[in-house]
């Protein structure tokens, strides 16, 4: 089971602060002598990618949802059915006969519960090919067994792809909070080693020192808070990367 990772911070801002931390044009060799060197920034250039490349979580739901509005259709075509066949047996049969109550006599929430269709459904299969010389004869469509053979797998399929796509769902965003979550580490990292490669540069440890913003929504609220009291998108021309602006990055 996955750990429940949030961050104070929409994912969307999380790669933009992560960039902007990526690409501070100062001198890191104070940084190197603490292990965050070339290797190191390359391999958060990597995970910052990776991070990226995941679907939105809006993206997710949409396919989600796709899958849901088609066994939505299988189900009722399913339950079109039953209610065929059960105009067929009363059609064929008088009130009084005893083949009418084989049929169910409540199946209206069956057209709510795929569960309820898929397992009552194979009866009323068998009461049909049980039947099918007197509901023929009552102008039943001869292949009507099939066919309910047919929307009960068609329905069967779609429902078990409903519930490895929810699984798959889950598992891809685990993997993705996951991702994301090596980048908001890598940066809280750097910044923590920024506060101390750079403790003696007022004007450059302060883009190592802004707190994260109290944002308990997180991960995609639409709407993050910034922290504008840090002079956030302050810019500093200073190190080794003429043209590549530093801007203030979050601390943890």
């Amino acid at each position: 089971m996955g750990t429940a990772v949030t961050f104070p911070v929409a994912m969307e801002m999380l790669i933009e602060i992560a960039r902007t931390c990526y690409n501070i044009s100062i001198d890191k060799t104070l940084l190197a002598n603490l292990g965050v060197d070339a290797d190191y920034f390359s391999a958060f250039q990597t995970e910052i990618t990776e991070a990226e490349a995941f679907k939105t979580d809006s993206a997710i739901a949409k396919e989600l949802e796709a899958v849901t509005k088609s066994k939505d259709a299988k189900r009722a075509g399913a339950y079109q059915w039953i209610k065929q066949a059960k105009f067929f047996i009363d059609k064929t049969f008088p009130k009084t006969a005893p083949q009418r109550n084989e049929f169910p006599a409540d199946y209206s929430m069956w057209q709510y519960n795929e569960s309820l269709l898929l397992y009552n459904t194979p009866t009323i299969i068998a009461l049909v090919t049980k039947y099918n010389t007197e509901l023929t004869a009552q102008k039943m469509p001869a292949d009507f067994d099939a066919k309910g053979t047919t929307l009960m797998t068609e329905l069967k399929a779609v429902d078990d792809a409903q519930e490895k796509a929810k699984e798959d769902n889950k598992n891809y965003t685990q993997r993705k909070l996951e991702a994301y979550k090596k980048v908001y580490d890598r940066v809280n990292e750097i910044n923590r080693a920024g506060r101390m490669a750079y403790a003696d540069d007022p004007v450059v440890v302060k883009y190592f020192d802004t707190p994260w913003p109290k944002n308990k929504k997180g991960n995609e609220n639409p709407n993050p808070q910034r922290r504008n009291d840090i002079n956030l998108m302050s810019t500093i021309n200073i190190g080794i990367n003429p043209g590549v602006n530093a801007v203030a990055v979050y601390r943890d």
